[in-house]
């Protein structure tokens, strides 16, 4: 089993302005958030039930900012990031990562995936946005998410889980490094190795998060062994908050650094087309998810069809 660790980089020229973000035809943006947010209730996912298209039709979603070409830890036998890493399929505008025996790394799409968020240091309406991006994902890809519960955990490197009951994604924001509350996944020496492309001049690279998955052998019954994602994290940067307002608007936004995240944590990887979501720098965009996005989402999720 491996570990596809992805960060993000933001293109910061001295400060980002907060924005209200315009909200959108489902209240998305920041300026229909009417106050603060009890963190202590559960979000509102919006499960897509079975591969039909769902009643409301998949709001394009998102734009977005940056993390790292997928860097692989190899932690456990079994197989993505490191055996994967350097195979991968890719058509115009996506890139989704492979397994040893070829097939795509993906979710068992059949399997709802049980969604727990840490939002101790995550400021405010931090679980709507989380609701909302987790709803894009699902309308672009037919995955289910079910929300689990708030969480105290911050994903560490070398975090093992065993074989969990079930599917499960870990969101939280955590503070860089080894300090208290902080998440070695997010390693400030690390990241600043990694220079993002095409920076204007003068500009800052600034990690903002990570999104990364692990594979295991999975099997029902009697039926033949197949890999799939089992546990998969995002991990977003605490101190940078603040360039991020909540919503999702245009240019940097929280929403759209969530959706880019959790794209990654499905298992899509970085383009080089900088009018995809997953183009690994923030860029003025609205968040809202190009057609390479979605075809990407689409080949990973229900229309692709059973795992196993």
């Amino acid at each position: 089993m491996s570990t596809s660790r992805i960060d993000y980089r933001h293109p910061r020229r001295g400060t980002v302005p907060r924005q209200a973000a315009p909200a959108d035809a489902a209240g998305a943006g920041a300026g229909a958030r009417p106050g603060g947010l009890d963190h202590t209730r559960a979000p509102r996912v919006r499960p897509v039930p079975d591969p039909a298209p769902a009643p409301r039709a998949p709001r394009t979603g998102i734009d977005y900012n940056h993390p790292r070409r997928a860097r692989v830890r190899g932690t456990t036998p079994a197989a993505t990031g490191a055996d994967a890493g350097s195979a991968a399929v890719s058509g115009p505008g996506f890139l989704l990562h492979t397994n040893a025996d070829g097939s795509i790394v993906r979710f068992d799409p059949e399997r709802p995936i049980a969604v727990s968020v840490n939002v101790d240091q995550a400021g405010r309406w931090a679980l709507d946005d989380v609701e909302e991006a987790l709803w894009r994902v699902s309308c672009a890809s037919g995955l289910t998410f079910e929300f689990a519960g708030t969480t105290e955990r911050i994903p560490q490197a070398g975090d093992y889980d065993g074989h969990p009951a079930r599917p499960t994604l870990t969101i939280a924001w955590a503070k860089p490094g080894t300090v208290r509350g902080g998440s070695d996944l997010l390693d400030p020496d690390e990241l600043a190795s990694s220079v993002p492309r095409d920076l204007p001049p003068g500009a800052e690279p600034l990690a903002v998060g990570i999104g990364g998955w692990r594979t295991m052998g999975v099997r029902y019954g009697d039926g033949p062994w197949r890999t799939a994602i089992t546990t998969a994290i995002v991990v977003l940067d605490s101190t940078v908050r603040e360039l991020f307002p909540p919503g999702f608007g245009t240019g940097a936004c929280r929403g759209a650094v969530l959706m880019h995240e959790i794209a990654h944590a499905v298992g899509l990887g970085h383009v080089d087309d900088p009018a995809q979501m997953m183009f690994p720098v923030v860029t003025a965009k609205p968040a809202q998810f190009a057609a390479g996005d979605l075809e990407g989402l689409r080949r990973i999720g229900t229309a692709a069809g059973p795992l196993l």
